[in-house]
């Protein structure tokens, strides 16, 4: 296909969706699918993986002249599809979550003023759907919008979850469903050399084109801190002090659980320990709710621009390895300028799970650099030099960032770089017992230990709500 027509395609799209550019990478991808190509691409979190199947019914529909040209995008994550399709409602995208408009008590819900008529028809431009609905009751409508050739690819995001869902594992047969020569494309943020191999062979791409990022988020610092206890809720105490002791000026944060229980029962913790102080501007007469409270759960309107990414490990079977970590860690910095932590919490005896993947022990266990580790792991290496205050704990214990000796050093301080606060909140909490009497004291040495300029981005946080934001894998589907 002619470059100056495919260029032509693509900038038609850029401007439908309201953008003026597309990377490199992303060039590749559609001009790939364009060729016919099935595609893997694995790029990191926030890289701006979406923008190839946002772009693709435009640059199809001036490709073909024709109007009905539909991409169908598979996720496993139902408050992800949502929140995608009203954002593209937004601008002026036909984009529907398909459950939301096949099932009655979904579709009272829903915002948007699309309808399965508008799909039977063509006249939609993207279709958001888990794998187990387009293989259970909406196995039909996926082969009516095949035999009429309105679906031109197909992109499975979140592909890594083929290895680990069951009903990811059968996306061979929509492939089967919607013909073989509509190219599909695996979306996913990282991959290890096994992982890839699954993927590949599931989806029957043979001969596909690779287009693979370095997974090294260089504007992430990797730590792991240890706690003191079995009990979830004394675990978090630390984020009790440090959000009544800061309040909104908090650096901005999600924690990731393995499970809604765990989650539930922290957000109840952090109501009833706060009080009036889980709230900004706390009115005695009310209202007081996720307008104005600190915490929330992460769903469809939560601004999910964060600082901080905390993963607990209380985890559940077949979730908790190194490639899941990467995939979750990667909430955090995703706007490059600003120095972000990845922080993993462990408990006491959590490392003698059978639950957790060897090389998540490993992981924990490490006495050399972290973000080496992980990148081995996918058969990476580091690019660029780190500054080790900013690589990880392990690298940060050796940083000389202060000495300013010829020959051997003698300094006393070799670092001159300020513990992010979050760090030191938590370490407050790893040194202190389980009785709830020490929380006045915990508050002044959580002032003594940091100054109020330890992080940089104090002021741009203090005009977000909620600072801390809660996630969990069983919100999947």
């Amino acid at each position: 296909m002619d470059t100056d027509v495919i260029s032509a395609a693509i900038d038609f799209g850029l401007q439908k969706l309201s953008f003026t550019e597309i990377k490199i990478n992303q060039r590749k991808v559609v001009e790939s699918f364009l060729a016919g190509k099935d595609v893997f691409f694995c790029s990191p979190t926030g890289s701006g993986k979406s923008l190839t199947f946002e772009i693709a019914p435009f640059v199809f529909k001036y490709l073909q002249k024709n109007d009905m040209c539909i991409v169908l995008v598979i996720s496993p994550l139902t408050s992800l599809m949502r929140t995608q399709t009203q954002a593209l409602n937004r601008k002026g995208i036909k984009a529907v979550y398909l459950k939301d408009i096949t099932s009655p008590s979904n579709f009272e819900d829903s915002l948007t003023n699309l309808s399965l008529v508008d799909v039977k028809e063509g006249k939609i431009d993207i279709i958001f759907s888990s794998p187990e609905s387009l293989i259970g009751h909406e196995r039909k409508l996926l082969l009516d919008l095949a035999k009429k050739i309105f679906i031109k690819t197909v992109f499975v995001d979140e592909a890594h979850c083929i290895k680990k869902l069951p009903c990811y594992g059968r996306l061979d047969e929509i492939r089967s469903l919607v013909g073989g020569h509509v190219p599909v494309v695996a979306l996913t943020a990282t991959a290890t050399e096994e992982t890839k191999a699954v993927i590949k062979k599931q989806l029957c791409m043979d001969n596909c084109s690779e287009i693979m990022v370095n997974p090294d988020k260089k504007n992430v610092t990797y730590w792991v801190h240890n706690l003191p206890s079995d009990d979830i809720c004394t675990n978090f105490r630390w984020l009790v002090n440090l959000l009544r002791g800061y309040k909104q000026a908090t650096s901005r944060m999600i924690i990731f659980f393995r499970q809604i229980k765990h989650m539930a029962d922290v957000y109840e913790y952090l109501e009833t320990s706060l009080k009036h102080d889980a709230y900004i501007d706390f009115k005695e007469g009310g209202p007081n709710d996720n307008r104005n409270r600190l915490f929330d759960m992460f769903h469809m309107k939560t601004d999910d621009d964060v600082k901080d990414f905390i993963c607990t490990s209380y985890m559940n079977p077949n979730a908790n390895d190194v490639d899941d970590y990467v995939q979750e860690s990667g909430r955090a910095g995703r706007e490059p300028s600003q120095q972000c932590n990845a922080i993993l919490l462990t408990y006491k005896r959590c490392l003698g799970s059978q639950n957790i993947f060897p090389s998540m022990k490993e992981y924990v266990k490490s006495k050399t650099c972290r973000r080496a580790f992980i990148l081995n792991i996918f058969k990476t290496i580091v690019e660029h030099a780190h500054i080790p205050h900013f690589c990880c704990d392990i690298c940060r214990l050796s940083c000389k960032c202060a000495c300013s000796c010829e020959d051997e050093c003698v300094c006393t301080n070799t670092c001159n770089q300020v513990l992010p606060k979050i760090n030191t909140a938590i370490m407050s909490n790893e040194d202190n017992d389980d009785s709830d009497d020490n929380d006045d004291n915990d508050i002044t040495e959580l002032d003594d230990m940091f100054s109020s300029d330890s992080d940089s981005d104090v002021l741009e946080s203090s005009t977000r709500k909620p600072q801390v934001i809660y996630s969990s894998d069983d919100e999947m589907f």
